[in-house]
């Protein structure tokens, strides 16, 4: 059995038998066919589009005729419904049915009618989305469709182009391309840092300064921004040259706390009796007690070792260590008098001389003090009854040897404290040190005094200064250049969309990163210009600053990654999850206020043993 023809095989077999009348509907209806039909679309366009429909080929010779009569009649509708004031794009077909149903013009569509006005319709949110993107001011050739989409996807025009599945991307092509040529490959951003300068060249050029990046790597294409590359190498160099600058300063620092560490332990089992390991690294509460005395005489015996520890260092405890003419023991007693039921809190400052003396053994002069023979010839025998706290200062010089070989000579200035201030029997003891560098010429020895931690001087440090001012003066520009253009934009309606751009969050944060590495480089030269009296406790000031400054100058870095999406995956989803992690934050917070107070209630009251 011969299976039936359909028209389209009719058509192709019997065209010149068609009557021409229904050939024109055939073709007419071959138009209306047309995905991308518009009342400006070209007879070479609609050729393209229908040349293997078998409709268009039956026309033959009419079909440039019919196809400008079937254009002049769209034309036509189309200027009609735009001479409509209320018309917009989110009006529906129902409502313009009812509305012009009446309407001769309207009526004369025919059946046309309904796919025209679809077609007006598409027309009205293209050109709605093209303002859309006008409206943007940091949009530029080189712009790329997934930040513009995030920028904009809450705008209500492009929703609507979103929920009728328009093309969007396409018209954002479209519209790229009007703007500029695009480079293919591996091409400068100089022509996007100059085109499109408007009607206010000045504000474009800002907003380039940051929307831009150094580079990009998008659809295959490698985006270069010249001026921003520039910057963004003087970014790395200042942040190689920071790092190295906070390593190297650590591992002098490293050096010198080692000097100081060990120097106070060898004072303190000197000069503290019954100091161990044990109280060296403390768990808390301490399971063997607090460093203390209980009783009078242990008290005076360990005021009494103290002495005779300090006077007896330089032969007694390994290492090179001098007590110079200078360096004398001073001794504070503060305690309470009561009289006539009066109480009166007193002090005296004494000088171990009376109680101390010293012998001859093995050609060194050891020395053993009595502080009782101290106290009784100045009339203070009774003191230790009503003792508040008692105070031993001194100074001491020694010589230290450095891991590369070098020789440092140091002043340690020693304070051991026996306090009882609250008068509850309990007097815990603290051995402190203040260590500063001196010449060694002090202490009779000829060698080169050291310049600590030389490797941060000399031409790294002009590199650091240098660039981190040139960075910060970079990042404050940018932070105010952003400010600015958001008091410009701040009556446009999708600056909270792009406002992200112009408040620029990073700047702040590197700006504050180099500050602290500026004030820490500052603060090591002018302790470091002078190669002696310096104390070292001045360089744990100088790392908190490195330490912080250099940590907010990587954090600051991260700004980078954003050459491809997949690199800020993590900031991506803090940021988009914000609104979750405070609630998450703020819950949390609740409950661990809640238990703090609970366990410090219920806790609090504790006594290690």
């Amino acid at each position: 059995m011969k299976r039936p023809l359909t028209e389209m095989q009719r058509l192709q077999e019997n065209d010149d038998e068609q009557d021409p009348l229904h050939s024109e509907q055939m073709f007419l209806t071959s138009l209306r066919d047309i995905p991308l039909l518009n009342s400006t679309i070209s007879w070479e366009d609609t050729q393209d589009a229908l040349k293997s429909d078998p409709r268009f080929t039956a026309a033959g010779d009419n079909a440039e005729k019919w196809f400008k009569k079937f254009k002049e009649e769209l034309q036509m509708f189309m200027t009609f419904l735009r001479d409509i004031p209320w018309l917009n794009s989110t009006i529906s077909w129902e409502v313009i049915k009812d509305a012009l149903k009446s309407d001769p013009r309207f009526t004369a569509a025919g059946d046309n009618a309904e796919k025209w006005f679809k077609v007006f319709k598409e027309e009205l949110m293209r050109e709605d989305f093209f303002q859309l993107l006008r409206d943007i001011p940091w949009i530029h050739s080189g712009s790329s469709w997934e930040v513009i989409k995030n920028a904009i996807k809450e705008e209500k025009r492009y929703m609507a182009v979103e929920n009728d599945k328009l093309p969007a991307e396409k018209w954002f092509n479209k519209f790229i391309a009007d703007l500029g040529s695009k480079p293919s490959g591996c091409s400068t951003g100089y022509q996007m840092w100059h085109a499109n300068g408007g009607n206010q060249p000045w504000l474009k050029g800002l907003l380039r300064t940051l929307v831009f990046s150094p580079f990009k790597w998008y659809r295959g294409s490698c985006w270069i921004s010249v001026p921003h590359l520039i910057v963004f190498f003087i970014y790395a160099a200042k942040l190689g040259f920071s790092t190295y600058a906070v390593f190297t300063f650590g591992v002098c620092r490293d050096q010198l706390s080692d000097a100081i560490t060990h120097g106070q332990g060898v004072l303190k089992n000197n000069m503290l009796k019954a100091w161990s390991a044990e109280y060296e690294t403390l768990p808390y509460p301490p399971s063997i007690g607090p460093f203390a005395v209980y009783t009078i005489e242990d008290f005076i015996d360990r005021i009494n070792f103290a002495v005779e520890g300090f006077y007896n260092i330089e032969y007694q405890a390994t290492g090179h260590f001098q007590i110079l003419p200078n360096d004398q023991m001073h001794m504070h007693f503060r305690y309470i008098v009561i009289s006539d039921s009066i109480i009166e809190i007193k002090s005296t400052s004494l000088v171990p001389f009376y109680g101390l003396k010293n012998v001859t053994m093995k050609g060194h002069a050891v020395y053993e003090y009595d502080l009782l023979k101290e106290l009784e010839h100045n009339n203070l025998t009774d003191v230790f009854y009503s003792i508040l706290d008692v105070t031993l200062t001194a100074a001491l010089h020694s010589l230290r040897v450095l891991r590369n070989g070098k020789f440092l000579c140091l002043q340690t200035q020693i304070h051991i404290e026996y306090n009882d201030n609250d008068l509850n029997g309990e007097v815990d003891i603290e051995l402190k040190t203040t260590t500063k560098t001196v010449s060694c010429q002090r202490l009779n020895i000829t060698t080169i005094d050291l310049a600590l931690c030389e490797k941060n001087t000399g031409w790294q440090a002009i590199c650091v200064f240098v660039l981190t001012s040139l960075t910060i003066a970079f990042d404050v520009f940018s932070f105010l250049t952003g400010l600015l253009l958001l008091g410009v934009y701040h009556n446009k309606t999708n600056i909270k969309n792009f406002g992200s751009y112009l408040l620029r969050w990073w700047s702040l944060v590197s700006v504050i990163g180099d500050s602290f590495i500026f004030t820490g480089q500052s603060l090591f030269y002018s302790e470091n210009k002078d190669q002696v009296e310096k104390e070292l406790g001045i360089f744990d000031e100088i790392a908190f600053f490195y330490g912080i400054g250099c940590l907010l100058c990587w954090l600051g870095a991260m700004r980078y990654l954003k050459i491809n999406k997949n690199f800020s995956l993590l900031f991506h989803t803090i940021y988009y999850a914000k609104s979750s992690i405070l609630a998450f934050v703020l819950c949390t917070g609740t409950l661990f206020v809640g238990y703090w107070a609970c366990a410090f209630v219920t806790f609090g009251v504790y006594h290690p043993k």
